[in-house]
């Protein structure tokens, strides 16, 4: 299991993620859970280890030991897209929003950071070797 604190639209939450690849939202003042998201069932288990909340509190993004990359809007908690990453990676090591809330930096296990537009989702913006 993982946790990660965020502040999406104004409320302060935590986002846990759970062995079953499900992301359950935890309003943290309340007490109460938000939200549960889930990878479609036409989807295979992705193993999910790394996720993050955008700043702004729109999307989450999840990625694990696959080539796919999990994007969430937060309000409706319906899926917004899932992004197929390049062949040279076979899992997704570390994903975190920068703070304009749509680019997302993704570590590959092949070594490379790329930045990814999570509204143009067939876009990649830039890749750079570690």
């Amino acid at each position: 299991m993982h946790a990660c604190f965020a502040k999406a639209a104004e409320v302060d939450v935590i986002a846990v993620l759970f062995r079953d690849d499900s992301i359950a939202l935890w309003d943290t003042l309340k007490l109460t859970e938000l939200a549960v998201f889930r990878l479609p069932a036409s989807e295979a288990r992705a193993h999910l280890r790394s996720f993050a909340v955008s700043s702004d509190g729109r999307f989450l993004a999840a990625a694990g030991r696959s080539r796919s990359l999990y994007v969430w809007e937060l309000s409706t908690t319906d899926m917004f897209s899932i992004v197929e990453l390049p062949q040279t990676i076979r899992a997704c090591e570390r994903v975190e929003f920068a703070a304009d809330s749509a680019t997302l930096a993704v570590i590959g296990d092949d070594g490379k950071l790329r930045f990814i537009d999570v509204r143009h989702t067939c876009s990649t913006a830039a890749e750079q070797p570690l």
